[in-house]
C-alpha cells in the first residue's frame, strides 16, 4: 500500500511540475493586464524555485525510505490534491482574456479565481498531518509544503484583490477590498501559527514558515510600490501608470507605508512563533 502511495505523491508532483512549467509564457502580460495595489515584483515569485526543489526532497525520500510511511494514508490524498489544484490554475489563468480585465472579465478569468482562493485548502490540510512529523530530519525534508502553503495563502489573497478591480470596483471601495485582505491574511497566518484562537483552523504545531514567507512577499510589494507616485517630475512606471487611476495617489502612499509596518511586525510574530517551536 505504501508503495502505491509514494507513486501517487511522485506522480502528483510530476505532474504539477509539468503543467506549471509548461503555462508559465505569458505570466507577466496576464499580471500586467489584471494589474493592482499588492502585486509584488517579479523576483518575489522565484521562491518557487525554493519550493519545487525543497518538495522534491520530500518526493524523493519518501519514495526512498520508510521515514513518512506512518504519515502517508493521511498525507497523500492531500498532498497530491495540493499539487495539481495549484498546477491547473495556471492554464486557467492563462486562457483569461486580459482585454476583459476592464469589462468584467471572462469565464476563463472567474473558474481561476475560484480555483486560486480553493487552493490554500489542501495545502493547509498538509500541514495539519505534518505537524504530527517527527522533529528533526523528517520536520526539515517536508518543510518545503509548509512553505508552499504560506505562499498561496498570499497569492490566494492577490485573488481577491483582482477579483475586486476586475468586477469594477474604484477608489474607496477597492481600496477597502485591500486592507481587508491584509486584516483577513493577518488574521488567519496568527490562527494557523497559534499566537492566537483555539484551533479554529485545526492544529498546526506552530509552523515557521507563514511570517516568514508573508515578510519576502510584503517586502516585493513594497518595493513595487516604492517609487509611486514618482517625484522630481521622473515618469511614472508603468504599474503607477495602472494602478494610479484606480486606488488614487492618497491611498498608495498610504498602503505602501502599512506594507512597510507590516513587514516589521510580520518579523517580530516570526520570532515569537520560533521562539513557541522551542
Amino acid at each position: 500500500m505504501s508503495i502505491l502511495l509514494k507513486g501517487c505523491n511522485a506522480a502528483a508532483f510530476a505532474i504539477s511540475i509539468f503543467l506549471m512549467q509548461a503555462s508559465k509564457n505569458n505570466q507577466k502580460e496576464q499580471s500586467a493586464a489584471f494589474d493592482m495595489v499588492a502585486n509584488p515584483m517579479g523576483p518575489a515569485f522565484a521562491i518557487w524555485g525554493l519550493i519545487f526543489a525543497w518538495v522534491l526532497v520530500f518526493v524523493a525520500v519518501q519514495a526512498c525510505s520508510g521515514v513518512f510511511d506512518e504519515l502517508l494514508p493521511a498525507l497523500t490524498p492531500c498532498f497530491c490534491a495540493s499539487q495539481l489544484i495549484q498546477a491547473i490554475w495556471i492554464p486557467i489563468w492563462n486562457k483569461a482574456n486580459g482585454e476583459k480585465a476592464d469589462k468584467g472579465g471572462d469565464i476563463w478569468f472567474w473558474v481561476a479565481s475560484v480555483v486560486l482562493l480553493s487552493t490554500p485548502l489542501p495545502h493547509l490540510k498538509v500541514c495539519q498531518v505534518l505537524a504530527d512529523a517527527d522533529p528533526g530530519t523528517p520536520y526539515w525534508v517536508s518543510y518545503g509544503m509548509t512553505i508552499n502553503a504560506a505562499w498561496v495563502i498570499m497569492a490566494a489573497g492577490l485573488g481577491v484583490n483582482m477579483m475586486a478591480k476586475v468586477a469594477g470596483l474604484k477608489g474607496a471601495a477597492l481600496s477597502s477590498v485591500a486592507l481587508c485582505v491584509l486584516a483577513g491574511t493577518v488574521y488567519l497566518e496568527l490562527n494557523i501559527t497559534g499566537l492566537i484562537g483555539n484551533g479554529l483552523f485545526g492544529a498546526y504545531n506552530s509552523p515557521t514558515a507563514f511570517f516568514s514567507v508573508a515578510t519576502w512577499a510584503l517586502f516585493w510589494i513594497f518595493m513595487n510600490l516604492k517609487n509611486i507616485p514618482a517625484e522630481d517630475g521622473a515618469e511614472e512606471s508603468d504599474h503607477a501608470k495602472r494602478i494610479l487611476p484606480l486606488y488614487g495617489s492618497t491611498f498608495i502612499v498610504f498602503f505602501k507605508r502599512l506594507i512597510l509596518l507590516l513587514i516589521l511586525v510580520c518579523v517580530g510574530l516570526e520570532v515569537m512563533v520560533c521562539m513557541r517551536k522551542e
